[in-house]
């Protein structure tokens, strides 16, 4: 049985997922910063 959802391995996969997008999204052109990078992180 699971006792807490960050057992799951979905859960660790998305978590590893969106740290690389935000350590990716750094290295954008600053002119991309407000409207491409703020769109790939809500998403």
């Amino acid at each position: 049985m699971v006792a807490n959802y960050r057992e799951l391995d979905v859960y660790e996969l998305a978590r590893e997922g969106k740290q690389r997008i935000f350590r990716l999204s750094h290295r954008f052109p600053k002119e991309e910063m407000y409207s491409l990078i703020d769109h790939i992180r809500r998403v």
